[in-house]
């Protein structure tokens, strides 16, 4: 029996990013996941055209195109791995004992790379199950700054590109009966 379509999404329990190796007529292949640390929220925005087919001086019919979806990942943690997975760079580990340093360093020739994304809720109508979001193909650019007496938290705008294989993805929502963790 399939899982049920209904559930309510309550919060949100963990989070991972994917860098996209692959994606062409034959095949689309990520790489590992990185955790996105503290993940807070997610959201989809949905870009839609209205076309109207007009004569005989009267609307005849209408549609409505979907165009693009967007949205935003709020994440309480600054990660140098999420950061340079989304710009397609390497964290540079240096020094020992004491003196260790981990260094993101973002040139003028840093440029999004895509990712995948997938997150959990923290509770569903489904005991033993979960919901699961995936953003099969996003770039995005995770940045954070400081802030006088609070924590900096980030919050970084999206955008979802169609995955060039398969079904050109953008987006899947999971209802699973069995939850399992993240793929590592």
């Amino acid at each position: 029996m399939p899982a049920s379509h209904v559930s309510k999404r309550y919060g949100v329990t963990d989070a991972k990013v994917y860098s996209i190796t692959e994606d062409s007529e034959t095949a689309y292949t990520y790489g590992n996941g990185i955790d996105v640390p503290g993940i807070k929220s997610v959201t989809i925005d949905a870009a839609t055209t209205t076309k109207e087919l007009r004569g005989d001086n009267r609307q005849l019919d209408s549609l409505i195109a979907l165009t693009g979806i967007s949205g935003t990942i709020a994440f309480a943690k600054d990660s140098l791995d999420v950061t340079a997975a989304a710009l397609g760079l390497t964290v540079v580990d240096a020094g020992s004992g004491t003196n260790e340093t981990a260094t993101l360093t973002i040139t003028g020739d840093s440029s999004p790379a895509p990712l995948r994304f997938e997150a959990i809720a923290a509770g569903s109508d489904f005991v033993g199950g979960d919901v699961r979001l995936i953003l099969h193909k996003i770039t995005m650019v995770p940045l954070a700054g400081l802030a006088e007496e609070d924590y900096a938290t980030l919050s970084v705008a999206y955008t979802a590109a169609a995955t060039v294989s398969g079904n050109h993805e953008w987006v899947s929502i999971q209802h699973r009966e069995t939850t399992t963790a993240l793929s590592v």
